[in-house]
C-alpha cells in the first residue's frame, strides 16, 4: 500500500484510552512524516489530534465509495471510540444510517480533497480502485491530508490487468499465460 511501513517497524503507541490497555500500533498511512529514503512512504504515527489539555481528540473520517465494501468499512470505523464523525462520499441508503453521506462522486478527486480540507478530515479511507488509479492518495498527500490506499503508480497493478500481467512477465513473476487484443476478431481468431 502506498505510504505504508511494515507494522514490525512501527513504534508502539501507548494507551490513549484503548479498551484493552495493551500496546497499540498506529493504523493506516499518513502524509507529512519521514522515511522516504527507504522507499517506504510516509508515516505520521497515530491519527489523533490532541486537545489543549493533552487528551486525545476524536477523529473525523471520510470513507470514499458507495458499495458493500465501503458499508462494512463505515460500520467498523463508526464503532471505534476514537472516531467522532464519519462521512462517506457518495455513500448509499444503508451507509446513510451510519454516516453522513456527501454528494461527491468517488472519482471526483479534487472535490474530495476540497471537502477533506474544509471539514478537517483526519483520515480518508478509499474503497474503490477508480479514485486510487486517478491519484486520490497522491492528491491528498500533496496537501498534507492523510489517506489510506496505494498511490497512483501502485494502484495501476489493480487498475490495469494488462499492466499487471506485463509487469509480472517482465520480472519473472509466475502468472498464467495471456494475450492482449485490441480487436474482437483477432481475439476470436486466437481462440479458434
Amino acid at each position: 500500500v502506498g505510504a505504508h511501513l511494515p507494522l514490525a517497524r512501527l513504534p508502539p503507541v501507548r494507551g490513549g484510552g484503548h479498551r484493552s490497555g495493551r500496546m497499540r500500533r498506529p493504523i493506516g498511512t499518513a502524509a507529512g512524516a519521514v522515511d522516504r529514503s527507504a522507499g517506504a512512504g510516509l508515516y505520521c504515527g497515530a491519527f489523533r489530534r490532541h486537545t489543549a489539555h493533552g487528551g486525545p481528540q476524536q477523529m473525523r473520517i471520510l470513507v470514499v465509495g458507495g458499495g458493500g465494501r465501503e458499508h462494512a468499512l463505515v460500520w467498523k470505523i463508526a464503532a471505534s471510540p476514537l472516531v467522532d464523525k464519519v462521512y462517506c462520499a457518495p455513500g448509499n441508503a444503508g451507509i446513510a444510517e451510519l454516516a453522513e453521506c456527501v454528494d461527491i462522486g468517488a472519482d471526483e478527486v479534487l472535490q474530495l480533497r476540497r471537502f477533506a480540507r474544509e471539514n478537517r478530515i483526519d483520515l480518508t479511507v478509499v474503497g474503490p480502485e477508480a479514485p486510487l488509479v486517478k491519484g486520490l492518495v497522491d492528491a491528498f498527500e500533496s496537501c498534507a491530508l492523510r489517506a489510506f490506499g496505494p498511490r497512483q503508480q501502485a494502484a495501476r497493478l489493480e487498475g490495469s490487468k494488462v499492466f499487471a500481467k506485463q509487469l509480472m512477465r517482465r520480472h519473472g513473476i509466475p502468472t498464467a499465460d495471456f494475450r492482449v487484443f485490441n480487436a474482437t476478431d483477432r481475439a476470436k481468431a486466437y481462440l479458434e
